[in-house]
């Protein structure tokens, strides 16, 4: 059997080290790369579902920023959000994920950065930026109150604009965690379910054009069924794009 390596290097948690390929290929569920043409609006989901990615205002690709593969996702605080459509692939209930992307924000209130919800109040789980820190959360049911999670606000570094960071969100059985460039910076413990959302998956913003953010988001991946950032331990960052399979 092939040597599966803890090392991240492009891949996350699960790279084998003798084919180099990521193991955890087949649990991803979302994987944007943000390359393309400057000005284009075709964001490709790289993940084997090839989902449908949609942009709405002035959300585009660009090469002015970019953290791997000549591009990112460039967003507005206006009317620039993308949205991918509900499936039950973003249901991760009990079971174990990682949420993790690259930015480049320059804060202006409430960032919201990937957020699962129908409309205000019926969220599934969110990572945003608040008090210019980043933050995560995760709801039980479609009311607020019931959090089941809610890590960073006021602890981790000041999100300084020009300035790209790693954020990855992980629950590993009970625990959830939440790491900036490879670093544990908060974590907490629940048993609880997260909620299902109906509502589309959406990133710089909710998918009705609310805590819009401004800045650059680059190599987003979703993986359901693994934590690829186990136990709160320190990681190295990613060297290159996250690998197609």
């Amino acid at each position: 059997m092939p040597f599966i390596s803890s090392t991240t290097s492009a891949y996350g948690y699960g790279r084998n080290a003798v084919l180099d390929y990521d193991i955890f290929y087949k649990n991803t569920v979302l994987l944007l790369h943000m390359n393309g043409a400057n000005s284009s609006t075709n964001f490709i989901d790289s993940s084997k579902y090839n989902r449908s990615v949609t942009a709405f205002g002035g959300a585009s690709i660009s090469t002015a920023q970019y953290k791997f593969g000549g591009a990112s996702g460039q967003f507005n605080n206006i009317d620039s959000y993308l949205t991918v459509d509900h499936n039950n692939d973003f249901d991760f209930s009990t079971g174990d994920w990682t949420i993790e992307f690259f930015c480049n924000i320059n804060p202006v209130e409430t960032d919201i950065l990937i957020n699962k919800s129908l409309g205000l109040g019926f969220y599934g789980y969110q990572v945003r930026i608040v008090n210019n820190r980043f933050s995560i959360k995760g709801y039980g049911t479609n009311f607020i109150p019931n959090l089941v999670y809610e890590l960073g606000d006021d602890v981790g570094p000041i999100v300084t604009p020009n300035t790209w960071y790693h954020v990855a969100a992980a629950r590993q059985a009970s625990n959830f965690y939440l790491y900036i460039d490879g670093n544990l910076i908060d974590s907490t413990t629940s048993n609880s379910n997260l909620y299902n959302s109906p509502g589309p998956l959406s990133i710089g913003g909710t998918s009705d054009g609310q805590g819009l953010t401004a800045g650059y988001i680059d190599e987003v991946r979703i993986t359901k069924g693994v934590c690829r950032y186990p136990n709160g331990a320190a990681f190295p960052l990613p060297t290159s794009q996250f690998r197609d399979g």
